[in-house]
């Protein structure tokens, strides 16, 4: 049994691993009126339950999939992959690509699908001139949901040039969300590939089945910075089947209900307010994706899922710095000198923090974000103050 533990604290098939929790980047832990309910709601198995300010965040361990949608769906990053880094969880799909550039995503309902026919037809499902994406090549996810726009550029930009995404069952299943998240996901890919050159050509093929991404150029294939024996074991544990029921048919041990697979990390009782601000892992990567997309073919871009821009209004604001203080990001700061609020739209989420936390109401969204200051540094703020 306790060789499990050390097999579940490193990346096992998909989401298998457990969910780290961070009720301090969370807006209703901070402030009384944040309204955000995207976790409760888009959990499937409505395993999450939100606290009162400066209480907790409740998971229902005994419930939860670890479909890993809340790690995607959550804009400040209260949820993530537990004892591994997000990049070499995507570091660990990226082991499965083949020198054309192709990597293939697959689901354990799909395998199980697969077995079933598999048994019916005697294995001669479809040629391999049909079907060049066999399941039993692919990578594993235990769901579709965890995947945002960002983990798409990401295994691009590492030298995807093909992504097949093969998942039958999406409506039958438990994680019922996981699809219809992606979807929208997707969507966000067509706009912005309207703004890079790289992406200008992106082909995206949808059936009810499958999921197929072309890109129009291939980087360069990334070599993964660990040592050969870790490859081997992450290469293997990557498509290693039945990890996952293993787990969850030994879950009402309780040892393993008390070990850190199951149960999210030591936090106090009470959350207290978080003054280290830090830009969500899921923004980081979209962040140095977009950088390696190319030319920009427009400079202006609406406001959207992850281009977001505001406005003080200068003449109004009295310089409280409680904007700065709620922001959970730290899109928005203080200058050195102290004289002016720092804008950041790079870092900046649409959480609405900043909008909720000034009382005045003089913080406002801006309809239309100029790529070429989004890419600077910071913007000033000018607070009127002499």
């Amino acid at each position: 049994m306790l060789s499990k533990f050390n097999l579940a604290n490193t990346v096992l098939v998909g989401m298998s691993q457990a969910v780290s929790v961070r009720p301090d980047r969370c807006g209703r832990m901070c402030h009384k009126n944040y309204e955000c309910t995207l976790c409760e709601t888009n959990c499937p198995m409505q395993a999450i339950m939100i606290g009162a300010v400066g209480t907790n965040i409740n998971v229902n361990w005994d419930k939860c999939s670890y479909c890993g949608i809340c790690v995607n769906i959550c804009p400040t990053g209260v949820y993530g992959v537990r004892e591994i880094s997000y990049s070499s969880f995507l570091d660990t799909y990226l082991q499965k690509l083949t020198d054309k550039g192709r990597i293939k995503l697959s689901c354990k309902e799909n395998l199980k699908q697969n077995k079933n026919e598999e048994s019916v037809t005697g294995g001669n499902i479809r040629s391999a001139a049909e079907k060049p994406h066999d399941k039993e090549d692919s990578a594993l996810l235990e769901c579709m949901g965890i995947l945002g726009m960002p983990d798409i550029l990401y295994l691009y930009l590492y030298g995807a040039k093909e992504i097949y995404l093969d998942f039958p069952k999406c409506v039958e299943c438990q994680n019922r969300y996981g699809r219809e998240i992606f979807e929208d996901e997707l969507d966000e890919l067509i706009k912005l590939a309207e703004y890079f050159e790289n992406l200008k050509d992106v082909q995206i093929t949808r059936t009810n089945s499958e999921i197929k991404i072309i890109f129009p150029k291939q980087f360069e294939k990334k070599i993964v910075s660990i040592t050969e024996e870790n490859a081997v074991k992450r290469a293997q544990q990557v498509t290693r089947r039945g990890i996952f029921d293993i787990l969850r048919q030994n879950a009402t041990d309780t040892a393993l209900r008390s070990a850190s697979l199951l149960t999210p990390q030591e936090i106090p009782s009470r959350t207290l307010f978080n003054d280290k601000k830090e830009v969500p892992v899921k923004r980081k990567i979209f962040l140095n994706s977009i950088i390696g997309l190319g030319k920009l073919l427009k400079e202006e871009i609406s406001v959207g899922s992850y281009f977001f821009s505001m406005r003080i209004d200068s003449e109004k604001c009295t310089f409280c710095k409680v904007c700065t203080r709620f922001c959970l990001t730290g899109a928005l700061s203080v200058s050195e000198d102290g004289k002016q609020i720092l804008f950041t739209a790079a870092y900046c989420v649409s959480c609405g923090m900043c909008k909720i936390s000034c009382y005045q109401k003089y913080i406002k969204t801006d309809k239309t974000v100029y790529l070429k200051d989004f890419f600077s540094e910071t913007v000033k703020v000018t607070t009127g103050l002499p």
